[in-house]
């Protein structure tokens, strides 16, 4: 329900946001010094800071709507420990350490992500290439008249093994992580039935209240996951904010300050 509440507000909000900033955006380029503006270097910070703010799905346009999502996560944690703990104080170890392993995922993540990212940069530019190539109606008759078709073949099928070469790093990386919540939820899940079943022959839990608990278990391993994937999200969220930062705090080449007073009689 909160959750809910909330993606409703802010799905108007966020726009508001978004636009507020690039007005802030608008006031700084109309009044920073002309030769920040000119420059290449001016030039490129303010591309970058004016990118955050270009459309909903840029960064100011989606701030609000995924703090709000890291919000409820974390409303949903509460509710649902609140429930577990009442069982047994032991599902907030085994509950700490998957969300602990999960962050560690998602700090591997980030630091691979540059690598990755610069290694598969070189190889997006060849298969731009090789796209714009078969859509040019120039060398469609040199294609057919030279039997280039193959020749083209090979060289994406080339371009297509080195993409997967270099992104298996960071797949064995996914598929780890998936392993590793899978066996989570998995002992989380096997732990809960087993104590239920357990408390229920000691005449300790009623089945009504079995029900809600397993629910709760269930929920809260979800919740977890969204949790964990939110947290990083927020954290590439801020990495961006460094360019609005950069342009918003760029240091004046000129004195705005008071100045020398003008001589008012003839000297």
């Amino acid at each position: 329900v909160v959750n809910n509440r909330l993606m409703f507000y802010f799905e108007t909000e966020s726009d508001v946001f978004r636009l507020s900033i690039m007005m802030k955006i608008t006031q700084v380029i109309y009044n920073i010094d002309y030769p920040l503006i000119v420059s290449e270097e001016g030039q490129k910070i303010y591309s970058e800071a004016n990118s955050l703010v270009g459309s909903p799905a840029q960064l100011f346009g989606r701030f609000i709507q995924e703090l709000s999502r890291l919000l409820s996560a974390i409303i949903g944690i509460l509710m649902y420990m609140s429930l577990v703990l009442q069982v047994d104080q032991l599902y907030i170890v085994i509950i700490s350490l998957l969300i602990a392993g999960l962050l560690i995922f998602k700090w591997l993540h980030k630091k691979i992500a540059p690598k990755i990212m610069e290694e598969t940069s070189f190889n997006n530019k060849q298969s731009s290439y090789m796209r714009r190539l078969y859509g040019d109606l120039r060398l469609a008759k040199d294609v057919r008249l030279y039997q280039m078709t193959g020749w083209f073949s090979e060289i994406q099928e080339q371009i297509t093994a080195d993409y997967r070469k270099l992104m298996k790093p960071k797949n064995k990386l996914v598929f780890a992580e998936n392993t590793f919540l899978s066996f989570g939820i998995i002992l989380i899940t096997v732990f809960a039935y087993f104590q239920s079943v357990q408390l229920i022959a000691d005449g300790q839990l009623a089945v009504s209240e079995f029900v809600v608990y397993i629910g709760a278990i269930t929920l809260l391993a979800s919740t977890i996951t969204q949790f964990v994937n939110q947290v990083a999200i927020m954290d590439r969220d801020l990495s961006e904010m460094k360019y609005y930062d950069a342009f918003m705090n760029q240091t004046p080449i000129f004195n705005h300050n008071q100045g020398i007073d003008l001589p008012t009689s003839d000297i």
